[in-house]
Formats: structure tokens, sequence, C-alpha cells
């Protein structure tokens, strides 16, 4: 698919999930007048912001309207627990046949925050991030045994047939690697707690005044906190290693802030979170339909830091 035919079709799934948004508004008692303003992702989630004189929310439609129940609790949860002044998520307004209706996180999106931050602040932001993580995993947080065989099983399944060739070659001698480790994670010490499922730089908002805000909170469920930490690092994965040095792939000045915040041990951070970080790879490199040159280079970082 060429550049064209892929903007042809976002702004027809555009359009497509703001009419069913606007629909699903029309439905809903006090958001009936509301206006979808711009679809912020089309789908299978829709999400837009929405308005009405000068107010603006977040609405998002589930097609399934049990996700909708889990998510609009998880997010009941999170605001009560993160209710302090400086680690939040938005506030639920609404929550009708599969609409959840949600105040907007203040602030930017990490990722637009440390694309103009020097290193202080870049280093201030991580560990605001770290503990954010923190303050949201808290309430269910224990040390279990890692399971490397459960976790290699779940990367040999994002491999598919349709990857470019050069991924699918990265991605067999990331797996390769990944293997390597495995003897020496087996009932490893690990801290697990709830963990967010898509803890990236997109999914967080940051204030002026060191507020933290994270989004997209349906994804959660129970596991080792070392693997959201991997997870993010890779959503920065490829950015500025040649200018800053690279921490398995990803850019080790962001990396060492982050293992500044104890969201983990040490010892977690040496050994689990490289392994982490690897099927993180896996993932990214099995969904690209074509060349990517950031990822691949990322996984490369990571297989030459193991050596």
């Amino acid at each position: 698919m060429d550049w064209l035919e892929r903007q042809v079709s976002k702004a027809a799934r555009e359009a497509e999930a703001g009419a069913a948004l606007h629909v699903a508004l029309q439905q809903t008692a006090g958001f009936a007048q509301w206006q979808v303003l711009d679809v912020l992702k089309p789908g299978p989630r829709r999400v837009a912001r929405i308005g009405l004189g000068g107010d603006v929310v977040i609405a998002k439609l589930y097609r399934d309207e049990t996700l909708a129940q889990m998510a609009a609790q998880e997010l009941r949860r999170a605001h009560s627990d993160l209710s302090g002044p400086t680690y939040r998520v938005p506030a639920l307004l609404e929550h009708a046949h599969g609409l959840l209706v949600m105040e907007c996180a203040p602030g930017q999106p990490v990722r637009d925050a440390l694309a103009h931050a020097n290193s202080a602040q870049t280093s201030a932001i991580l560990r605001a991030v770290g503990h954010w993580l923190s303050a949201y995993a808290a309430p269910q947080v224990q040390v279990g045994r890692f399971a490397p065989g459960y976790w290699m099983d779940i990367a040999h399944g994002y491999m598919n047939p349709d990857m470019p060739t050069d991924h699918r070659r990265q991605a067999q001698d990331v797996l390769a690697r990944m293997n390597g480790l495995r003897a020496g994670l087996q009932d490893f010490p690990v801290r697990r707690g709830i963990t967010h499922g898509d803890f990236a730089d997109h999914n967080l908002f940051a204030t002026t005044d060191g507020q933290i805000w994270g989004v997209d909170l349906e994804r959660n469920t129970q596991g080792p906190l070392a693997l959201d930490i991997a997870h993010y690092l890779a959503s920065r994965a490829g950015r500025f290693i040649a200018r800053d040095g690279s921490f398995y792939g990803t850019p080790a000045p962001e990396a060492f802030a982050l293992r500044a915040s104890q969201v983990i041990p040490e010892e977690e951070w040496a050994a689990l979170v490289p392994f982490c970080l690897g099927l993180c790879y896996v993932k990214h490199l099995s969904r690209a339909g074509e060349p990517q040159p950031r990822r691949l280079m990322a996984a490369r970082h990571w297989c030459d830091q193991l050596g």
C-alpha cells in the first residue's frame, strides 16, 4: 500500500469512527448535543475529542460492552488510588452502551515533552514516569517467580508470515538470544503488580508543573513491572542512539533516568529488562507490514549488547 492509499484508508476509517461516535453520543443522556471535534484513533476502540461550547472531553467507543465495563472499572479504581496531586489518571464522566466519556489529560504527551527537553528536564520527566508506574501498580505489588518459557511461547507466537524478510531474520536472532537468557531467568524473583499493558510515551502526559497522567488503561493486567518498563523503553527505541549511546536499543540517558526512579530492584534491571525488551522487539518487528529502519536498528543494538 503506497502513501496515498494509506491516507485514503485512514480518512475512511476516521470518518466511520466519527459517525459511530456521533450515533453513540446521540443515545447517551447528557451528551446528545456534544459534537465530535476530531478522531484520535479510528478503531477498534474509536477515540475522539468531543466538545460543547468551550468544554472538551474524550469519548471512547468499544465494540464490546464487556471490554467497556472492564475499562470503566479500572478507570474508577485507578482514579481513586491515584488521587494525589502529582500522579493521576483522568476521571470517568459517563459510561453507557459501550461508550466511555472521560476528562482530557492536561499537558502534552511525554513523547512531545521529551522532544523539546534538555538533559535535566529529560531526567526529571523520566523519573516522574517511573514514579507514576510505582503508584499505579502499588495496590497489588508482590514478589513472584519469573517463568521465561511462558514468555518465550508468547514471543514465538508474534511471528507471522507477512513480516518483511529482514524483520524476520532479525526477530529470529532476537529469539535465539532470548532463549540463551532463559535458563538464568527461571524462577528469578520478580516484582509483580497491576501493569498498564501499553505503557508508552504516547499514553503518558506531562504538565509543566510536574504532573504525570496515564491514559488508555484498558489493557491493564497482572504481570512483571519489568515488562511495562521494557514496553516504555521500546516505545523510545532507536531514537538518538548514535548521539547518546544505547541501552539495549533504547536511548541510554532515558533508560538510566527511568532506572533511577527505582520502580524495580537493580537485579531486575540487569537481568530481566533486557529479556523483556527482546520480547517487545519481536512484537514490533512482527507487526510492521513494511521495513521499519528504526525498529531494526534498535533490535540490532539489543543483539550487539548481549554479545
